[in-house]
């Protein structure tokens, strides 16, 4: 209830996209956005909300895996055998099994990465960036974070295959500012002072 709905923000995140990026600083609420909008959204998705610790790259399929089987519960376990075998496959053998097993969801599903920002090992990108070449037709991720990641967004861009939202998009109209006062803070506001402050 103390949560400004967005339906301009959430009919951008509703296209088929294979990559929704959601950058803005601190404090632009891209976190409450996209947990509001999957709400909303009929499709099954699955949110993994990342922390320094996933830099290893093990802890970070691992946890991806985990993340997708809370949707999909037979997903996911033979890239996690990989590292039963060794402790440090290569990223491409891991990309190739991951991409296979996701190849057999049949519906369209939601992986949302959230602040993907402290995500600093290449590993890990590379795996993101693999899983974005040729991904299944239903793979849909959302990769929230504070800046850009470092992966391929041109050649996504030039494909067509990428939605962006950015603070500019993430800031307040004067209808949603209204709502925010009125409805959330219960403060009485003129229509002049929103503008304001707008």
């Amino acid at each position: 209830g103390d949560v400004v709905h967005r339906p301009r923000l959430f009919h951008q995140l509703q296209s088929s996209s294979t990559l929704t990026l959601v950058v803005a600083p601190a404090g632009y609420g891209k976190t409450t956005l996209v947990d509001s909008w999957l709400e909303t959204s009929r499709l099954p998705s699955a949110w993994l909300t990342l922390d320094e610790s996933d830099n290893d790259f093990a802890n970070f399929v691992n946890y991806l895996i985990a993340a997708i089987q809370t949707c999909f519960p037979m997903i996911g376990d033979r890239t996690a055998s990989l590292f039963k075998v060794t402790s440090s496959p290569s990223v491409a053998s891991v990309s190739k099994t991951l991409l296979n097993e996701l190849s057999a969801i049949e519906k369209d599903f939601i992986l949302v990465l959230d602040d993907y920002h402290l995500i600093h090992n290449s590993a890990n990108h590379e795996l993101v960036s693999n899983l974005l070449h040729r991904p299944p037709l239903s793979f849909h991720l959302v990769l929230a974070a504070r800046h850009d990641p470092p992966i391929p967004l041109p050649a996504l861009r030039a494909r067509g295959v990428v939605t962006e939202l950015r603070a500019s998009d993430l800031r307040f109209t004067l209808d949603e500012t209204e709502v925010f006062f009125h409805n959330i803070l219960h403060f009485d506001i003129t229509e002049q002072d929103i503008a304001t402050l707008s």
